[in-house]
């Protein structure tokens, strides 16, 4: 259903019964991981105009992995992780989900 690489891979698939009785399945809910508990594999530098899809495809050669560098902060607000050029964003280690 997802590609191997994406975050809600390996989630299970749950289903909900609507009071009408029809049935809609949906991906069981992703928590986070804490970001001290991931190992970090580098740092990128914030460049001028960045997005976080540029940073991904710079550390891990997929603009989707984006994600990733978003799970190693705490930033509620994933854009802003790119808003100053020069800020140093940590890399995580891709590991096995």
């Amino acid at each position: 259903m997802f590609k191997d690489t994406s975050r809600y891979n390996n989630r299970p698939l749950k289903l909900h019964t609507k009071p009408n009785g029809e049935q809609v399945s949906y991906v069981a809910r992703r928590f986070l991981p804490k970001p001290e508990s991931l190992q970090t594999a580098g740092y990128q530098l914030v460049g001028q105009s960045d997005r976080l899809d540029h940073v991904a495809h710079r550390a891990y050669g997929d603009p989707e992995q984006f994600w990733r560098v978003v799970d190693a902060t705490l930033e509620f607000d994933p854009p802003r992780l790119t808003d100053t050029p020069g800020a140093r964003l940590r890399i995580p280690m891709v590991t096995p989900e």
